[in-house]
């Protein structure tokens, strides 16, 4: 757990914040006020708005765009944030839920998993692959793996 010990902003992004989800209403507003072109500024600060809701919409959740994308289409924000607002502006990685399969009566001491891995294509052609799931699937078959 980050919390309890030093570790790296890259280590923060790779492993610990959510940089990879589609950013809620608030990651705009807040991120408003880090860009330097007025103009992103502004669009920023429209689709926080309430009048701005169907363009956010349209925009992030109907193409499944990231907190990466976002910040790739608003360049002049790139490099302005803080590190005091990272943990404002991007939220943890929430633990995944797996079903367990198997019962302790057949599979003594093992623990069987279901898993429905995530791999798919967003309206913008872009690849995405789910967080836990694309490393459940880089394990090879064979004998149990401890985890």
């Amino acid at each position: 757990d980050c919390r309890a010990r030093l570790v790296s902003v890259g280590e923060l992004f790779r492993h610990h914040l959510n940089i990879g989800g589609v950013p809620r209403r608030f990651f705009f507003e807040l991120l408003s006020f880090f860009a330097k072109a007025e103009h992103e500024a502004e669009k920023l600060r429209e689709m926080a708005s309430a009048a701005g809701q169907e363009e956010l919409y349209s925009y992030c959740n109907r193409m499944r765009r990231t907190c990466i994308e976002v910040l790739q289409d608003f360049p002049s924000t790139r490099g302005n944030i803080p590190l005091e607002y990272l943990f404002d502006l991007f939220t943890y990685l929430q633990p995944r839920a797996f079903s367990i399969s198997s019962s302790e009566l057949s599979h003594k001491g093992e623990v069987h998993l279901t898993v429905a891995i995530v791999n798919y294509t967003t309206r913008m052609h872009v690849p995405r692959v789910g967080v836990c799931t694309s490393w459940l699937a880089s394990l090879s078959e064979g004998p149990a793996q401890a985890l």
